[in-house]
């Protein structure tokens, strides 16, 4: 589609692509945050087996995620 545009509409389709791509990373980074805020919150005692679980899943998710 970006080839169908006259050459002087090439910066305003890079700024818009820079600005969705700037926002995509904020969000993520963001989610990110909550979701390790509410692994640490499952290391409160007492730790029940049910929760260490939940705690392990989480923290393999974010690794997952961080190392994408």
């Amino acid at each position: 589609m970006a080839d169908q545009l006259p050459p002087e509409a090439m910066p305003l389709v890079v700024a818009i692509r820079d600005a969705l791509a700037d926002s995509y990373r904020r969000g993520r980074e963001d989610g990110l945050a909550v979701a390790e805020k509410i692994a640490a919150w499952l290391t409160r005692q007492p730790d029940t087996p049910e929760q260490a679980e939940v705690r392990q899943w989480a923290n393999a998710a974010i690794q997952r995620e961080r190392l994408r």
